[in-house]
């Protein structure tokens, strides 16, 4: 086969080894419309605005002092959806889920560091996958091309220890020069290259010499492969360079890891951006039903005072009739400021598990609304497969699955460290065709450079070895020995990581069973305390009590305390379930959140939000619908009932004759829960405000009472309206 052939097949090769294509992470148009979906318009140019907040447009935090606002019914759905939108990871703590990070981002080396925000870090995975073209990017091909004119002027008759100017001018040999070269090379997958160079010398002699001007073309090819370091496909798909060229040198990389270790970190990026996601959806939930039992906790409160102001106004009216001593009267009072202690610092965790809730779906401290949760926490009681729950976990944790890749990683390192011990031997090949002429066109006349570079050229090839052996490879053989090292060093705290994975999932599945029976437990203490409070109302209205009776002041401690505990174990549970399947690696799947990338689907184009929002507002009507008409609500699954100017058949009559606040709204007798859990837009629907004491401190001799506020008084009016 003639020099001919292998010039056009090599020319015909390179490029089909190149490709006519530049690869893209992200094509322009998922570009554009992952920008209009998660980041806010604004410029690269005018990044000001989004520094610069709009003045005026948080309000002034809700306090103790003022909870007079609208309620924002949410379901967990739609939470979970906003979060995914603009929400924060949180507290990375499954043992206490549900609180989000008030500690701001700060400074390490080249960038800031602890930002939580779930579209900071949907960046992540996007940015690393980039190292993948940066990995490639060292077996592209190199293009080198260069164009030079000179010219040399050598003066004659110069001695060698002296010159002489021995006339007006002196003689010289002048030489005008033009040199052409470009060079294409590409580097190899096995580690050799390739190149073919193509060259003009182009020199115009004065005075003229045989052939002036003279013109020599050459084409040149070049082949190097290593033999024994840096051989291969595989090792070359772990190094972070190219072994190189000792011929022809150029760039060989370096930038980041070889393919196949970037690839790893790829996938750790994406596992990694699993695992805040799972938390993210843990600390979602937990503080959703935080809130939940917060408002529960809250109404307990109010219940208490409720009942202990329909107690006092009985009393007081024993009293005025000079059948009740004050000390009674004082002690009621006593357990009524009490209660509204305990519903002050009640209403400040309701505002603090609004605020934490509030931080990891990404909203404002204030918009004027109060989050109220509109779902139903579950009771049905859970019994989950240990064996498949533990081969569950240790296949999906996100966390299992970075050591896992952290150390497949290592060996491939030792791999390639282990390479670096083999001596650098390397076979080269060159092959030059060149020819003269004093011209470059002229047809097939034999002063045509390049027809005679064609025709009758001159041919220069070589062969040969080079060998490079660093004596003794220390350098190589710790790289080796600490690589080792970080092998075994990987695999055991792999081990140690299944443990740990292991032994959380034994706590969640304990907690699992324990909550549940928690829940059955206070469900019967809260029939016990419901029973009590029952008789002793009974009792005392039908005057066969006395009002320094103290064990009704304890029944209605028993009752309020109760009912918090009751629904505290509720909320409880449903965080051990959640928390249960985060300890399996399954809270997306229990969510419905997938991960996906490139552009949004069709089904997909209008927002979750706005779905989840609208099936919130169906569930709240529905549930406001099914309460009874005129007022009266049933509270706490059953467990209270309120009318309004009702009073019991059997109640004594008003000695004094006087209508109070309390005949408006009166509590009427328990009836004992139910095994369900009430939502709060039913329990909130219609609710009666907390009744206020009467300053009675000209009687009485005391200071003026402050007047406590309801966080749902005024709100169920506007629900109704």
């Amino acid at each position: 086969m003639s020099w001919k052939t292998w010039f056009i097949g090599l020319v015909l090769g390179v490029p089909i080894i190149l490709g006519c294509r530049q690869q893209s992470f992200l094509m322009e148009p998922d570009y554009h419309d992952f920008h209009a979906l998660a980041c806010p318009p604004v410029t690269d140019s005018d990044l000001a605005s989004a520094m610069t907040p709009l003045p005026g447009s948080t309000p002034r935090p809700t306090t103790v002092d003022d909870t007079q606002r609208q309620p924002r019914y949410l379901s967990l759905r739609e939470a979970i959806a906003i979060a995914l939108e603009n929400g924060t990871i949180g507290v990375q703590n499954p043992v206490v889920p549900g609180t989000a990070i008030d500690t701001l981002g700060g400074f390490a080396a080249r960038t800031v560091q602890s930002a939580d925000a779930i579209r900071v870090l949907a960046f992540d995975p996007a940015i690393l996958a980039n190292d993948i073209e940066i990995s490639l990017a060292k077996f592209d091909a190199q293009w080198n091309t260069s164009l030079t004119w000179n010219r040399n002027e050598t003066p004659l008759g110069i001695s060698p220890t002296s010159f002489t100017l021995t006339g007006p001018s002196l003689n010289s040999i002048a030489v005008d020069g033009l040199n052409f070269n470009t060079t294409l090379v590409k580097p190899l997958p096995t580690g050799g290259v390739a190149g073919i160079t193509f060259g003009i010398l182009s020199q115009r002699n004065t005075p003229a010499s045989r052939i002036n001007p003279a013109v020599q073309p050459d084409i040149q090819f070049n082949f190097e492969q290593p033999l024994l370091q840096g051989f291969g496909d595989e090792i070359n798909q772990l190094r972070d360079t190219h072994p190189g060229s000792v011929l022809t040198p150029f760039p060989t990389g370096g930038q980041v890891e070889g393919i196949l270790i970037t690839r790893i970190r790829l996938d750790q990026q994406r596992a990694e951006f699993e695992r805040n996601l799972h938390y993210l959806l843990l600390n979602v939930e937990a503080a959703y039903w935080n809130l939940y039992g917060a408002y529960y906790q809250l109404y307990s409160r109010e219940e208490g005072m409720r009942y202990t102001y329909e107690y006092w106004r009985l009393t007081r009216l024993l009293f005025e009739n000079g059948r009740s001593p004050i000390q009674t009267l004082e002690q009621i009072r006593l357990q009524y400021e009490q209660f509204r202690s305990q519903r002050l610092t009640a209403l400040g965790q309701v505002l603090e598990s609004e605020r934490q809730l509030r931080g990891l779906l990404g909203l404002k401290a204030e918009d004027g609304f109060r989050l109220v949760p509109a779902d139903t926490p579950t009771l049905t009681p859970v019994l989950p497969d240990w064996g498949t729950a533990l081969s569950e976990t240790l296949a999906r944790r996100p966390e299992l699955l970075l050591a896992r890749q952290d150390l497949k990683f290592r060996e491939l390192d030792l791999i390639r460290l282990r390479n670096n011990l083999l001596p650098d031997l390397r076979f080269v090949a060159t092959d030059q065709v060149h020819s003269v002429g004093s011209r470059i066109d002229g047809g097939e006349s034999p002063n045509n450079a390049l027809h005679n570079l064609v025709s009758n050229p001159f041919n220069n090839w070589s062969l040969g070895l080079q060998l490079n052996v660093p004596i003794g490879y220390r350098a190589a053989h710790a790289a080796v020995r600490d690589a080792q090292l970080s092998v075994r060093r990987s695999f055991v705290n792999l081990r140690t990581e299944e443990d740990k994975a292991e032994r959380f999932l034994a706590l969640a599945y304990r907690q699992t069973l324990e909550f549940e029976h928690q829940i059955r437990v206070n469900q019967a203490a809260l029939r016990a305390a419901t029973g009590q409070l029952e008789a002793y109302f009974d009792l005392f209205r039908q005057g066969r009590a006395a009002a320094s009776d103290a064990n009704l002041i304890l029944a209605l401690q028993n009752f309020s305390n109760s009912v918090g505990n009751y629904y505290a174990a509720v909320v409880q549970y449903n965080n051990a379930l959640a928390t249960f399947e985060f300890a399996k690696g399954a809270i997306m799947e229990r969510d419905n959140v997938y991960i996906g990338e490139g552009p949004l689907p069709l089904c997909a184009q209008v927002r979750a939000v706005e779905h989840e929002r609208q099936r919130t507002e169906a569930f709240v009507l529905r549930d406001i619908s099914n309460c009874p008409p005129g007022g009266n609500w049933m509270g706490l699954g059953g467990l209270l009932s309120w009318s309004h100017a009702e009073r019991p058949p059997d109640a004594p009559p008003d000695p004094a004759g006087k209508a109070t606040h309390a005949d408006e709204v009166a509590p009427k007798l328990p009836r004992g829960p139910q095994p369900m859990a009430l939502s709060l837009p039913m329990l909130q629907h219609a609710q009666p405000p907390v009744p206020e004491l009467p300053d009675d401190s000209a009687t009485l001799g005391r200071p003026q009472l402050s007047s406590p506020r309801s966080l749902s008084s005024k709100e169920g009016q506007q629900a109704d309206q």
